[in-house]
């Protein structure tokens, strides 16, 4: 869990270096989620190569930190990589 706004950080530039890059274990809705957010980059930034890679060696199912009963299953974080949205992606 710590290591996510570390990942939210620099996965745009793995993505441009036409690397592959391995973690050793990542959250599987981070993976999905930002696996959508490339999808949506590829098509604003058509001339840009994004053929890098962030590869987990394992997909892992974090505990959910928000209560269900309180939560309707729809969330956003819009990561600039700042304080907030460093603190609000651990919550």
């Amino acid at each position: 869990v710590n290591i996510m706004p570390f990942i939210m950080n620099v996965v745009s530039i793995v993505w441009i270096s036409g690397k592959d890059y391995y973690i050793d274990e990542m959250d599987k809705k981070l993976y999905d989620s930002l696996e959508k957010v490339k999808e949506v980059l590829k098509r604003m930034y058509k001339k840009t190569s994004w053929k890098g890679r962030l590869i987990p060696r394992k997909l892992v199912d974090l505990p959910a930190m928000i209560p269900q009963e309180n939560f309707d299953g729809r969330a956003a974080l819009l990561f600039s990589g700042g304080l907030d949205s460093v603190t609000s992606s651990l919550y």
